[in-house]
């Protein structure tokens, strides 16, 4: 488990605690060499001080053998400067309680470290339920920590679980733990110490009885143990049988728990090493351009679960990145895609939910019907909504209601001069007046009637209204490809009635057509709208077809069926020679009777 050690705590020394009885612990647990850095020796470790306050949390059940004494002696006082913890015991004790009550019990343990105060409000009674809440957090992790044995307490067993320093001569190699012994050595002290003696000068018939640790693939007992053992095979027979049994069953209580412990080891260290695998990749991954930051926002926060090769218990080397450095690139490069479509679609969504309301906000202030008024895909593909709307990577903009309106207005003006184009000149000429300004073509004529691809003819209210679905016509300018397939995903009812108007054509033959209908309607051909001609009521009925059940028309249905049923007949016979007016329904009823 990694450390959080405050850095005001990291300049502290570990005062000297010596373990438990050697003899009442349990058998060995081997830790490889690799499972931290070589650390060089540190400074002269500074003594705590004794204290009456924190000594009930720290006072071991058994005696301490004499071997496991610091070498140093004690000092009267602790030097050294405090830092900015040195006014930490001025604040109120439940406002610390509150604080420590976050800390992991080796925070604990090194803020006891700090100072004598600190010692004192970290160790008392009254913080138990801080140690004992540290610990219950560890015991219920997906990495579950062993329960504390009996014969320590939490800052005893916090410090051979989670410290690093050799129990016997105080460096920071302390790599080899027996959960037996309850303590963690160096080799320089396990090795060449004369306080161990290797399996090579003991007997077989001693493995049940001896607790030893484990290092570099040797086994390790205590030589005063080892000893023990030879002066009980010294007993009579009697007392000898006794001795054994006890210190058999005194190991197999002791060894309860030291399988779940090395599994916890075995655990804690492959996690150990996944983060610095994790932590190497992300590095290398910097120096190329991908910071954390970035990593951290396209994988969702989870790095370690999308990071491809990163979960692996193993130490990241030059030829295993060269190898890797492809497939994370890409890997993370289609997470950043998908990412950014995500970001861009949210703000889109956005943006057109609120263009969509203020456009509903102006069309109930318009006066204009809504044939002549343009949609909201119209003014969405101008600018300047058209960068608002589909560059999501501009800052967000608004839509006020007097800049739809302009370009509202901007975009009629463009709609009537493209429809205005479109006519013969001479009629052009008529309808622009002698100021050269449009102001018949917002009266729509009767007579004007146009074709839009195969539908056809309809007239100028027809043709400007008409908006096609995005399934009649899929296709669109290749500038607008891109915004094509964003309006389609908004589900926006209608296309731009700009995309479909190079369909439309000005049909000479049906406006031609019209103007005779006009005539026989009795109203000037040249000057009749299309609301006089609606007032109308007057319906005929073709000659040619009345043996087929043709109804009577209205005027445009008229100038349809004569385009689309008549196209080949010959055209100098008069208009009203071939269609004759229907009496009124009630008249025709009279006439039955």
């Amino acid at each position: 488990m990694t450390s959080r050690r405050p850095e005001g705590i990291q300049n502290e020394q570990e005062p000297t605690f010596s373990p438990v009885d050697p003899l009442n612990e349990q058998e060995g647990t081997t830790l490889t060499e690799h499972e931290a850095p070589t650390v060089p020796r540190g400074k002269p470790k500074r003594r705590k001080v004794s204290t009456d306050s924190g000594t009930e949390l720290l006072k071991a059940e058994n005696p301490v053998p004499p071997e496991f004494l610091g070498g140093r002696p004690d000092r009267g006082r602790v030097k050294g400067r405090r830092g900015h913890l040195k006014q930490m015991t001025e604040m109120p004790l439940d406002t610390l309680h509150d604080i420590f009550r976050n800390l992991e019990p080796i925070d604990l343990l090194h803020l006891s470290w700090a100072s004598r105060s600190l010692h004192g409000i970290v160790m008392e009674k009254a913080a138990r339920y801080i140690w004992d809440g540290a610990f219950e957090r560890l015991c219920t992790s997906e990495n579950p920590l062993p329960r504390c044995p009996e014969d320590l307490n939490l800052a005893q067993y916090t410090r051979f679980i989670f410290g690093k320093k050799c129990m016997l001569c105080g460096t920071n190699n302390g790599y080899w733990v027996s959960w037996g012994l309850r303590f963690r050595v160096c080799w320089n002290c396990v090795g060449s110490s004369d306080r161990f003696i290797s399996r090579d000068h003991w007997s077989s018939r001693l493995d049940h009885c001896l607790i030893y640790i484990r290092a570099r693939n040797t086994k390790f007992c205590l030589k005063s143990d080892y000893q023990e053992m030879e002066d009980g095979e010294k007993l009579p027979p009697a007392e000898r049988v006794v001795f054994f049994e006890q210190k058999a069953k005194l190991k197999q209580t002791k060894v309860e728990g030291a399988w779940a412990f090395e599994e916890w080891m075995r655990n804690h260290l492959y996690e150990r090493l996944r983060l610095e695998r994790k932590a190497a990749i992300l590095k290398r991954l910097a120096d190329i351009g991908w910071n954390e930051t970035e990593i951290e926002k396209i994988t969702g926060g989870d790095i370690t679960g999308n990071l491809s090769s990163s979960t692996r218990a193993k130490k990241l080397t030059n030829s295993e990145w060269r190898e890797l450095q492809p497939r994370i690139v890409m890997h993370l490069q289609g997470l950043k895609d998908v990412y950014l479509a995500r970001k861009r679609e949210v703000k889109l969504n956005d943006r057109w939910r609120v263009f969509s309301e203020q456009f509903e906000l102006w069309e109930k202030d318009q006066t204009l019907e809504p044939s002549w008024r343009p949609c909201i895909a119209d003014l969405a593909i101008l600018e300047p909504f058209k960068s608002i709307i589909f560059t999501p990577s501009l800052e967000d903009g608004d839509f006020p209601l007097d800049r739809i309106d302009r370009v509202a207005q901007e975009w009629t003006r463009s709609r009537d001069d493209f429809v205005l184009s479109l006519l013969p000149q001479d009629i052009q000429a008529a309808l622009r007046g002698r100021n050269g300004e449009n102001k018949t073509l917002l009266q729509p004529l009767a007579f004007l009637q146009f074709f839009q691809g195969s539908s056809g003819p309809n007239t100028i209210v027809q043709i400007c209204s008409n908006r096609s679905s995005f399934w009649d016509f899929p296709s669109c300018p290749n500038e607008d490809r891109g915004i094509y397939d964003i309006l389609d995903y908004l589900k926006c009812p209608s296309r731009p009635w700009v995309w479909d108007s190079h369909y439309i054509k000005f049909s000479v033959q049906a406006s031609e057509l019209s103007k005779e209908v006009i005539r026989l309607f009795g109203l000037d051909r040249d000057t009749a709208t299309l609301s006089q001609m609606q007032r109308c009521n007057k319906s005929f009925e073709c000659l040619r077809c009345m043996g087929f059940l043709v109804y009577g028309r209205d005027w445009h249905g008229m100038v349809r069926h004569e385009i689309w049923g008549h196209l080949d007949d010959q055209p100098d016979t008069p208009l009203p020679t071939r269609w004759f007016e229907i009496a009124p329904e009630a008249d025709y009823q009279s006439d039955l009777h």
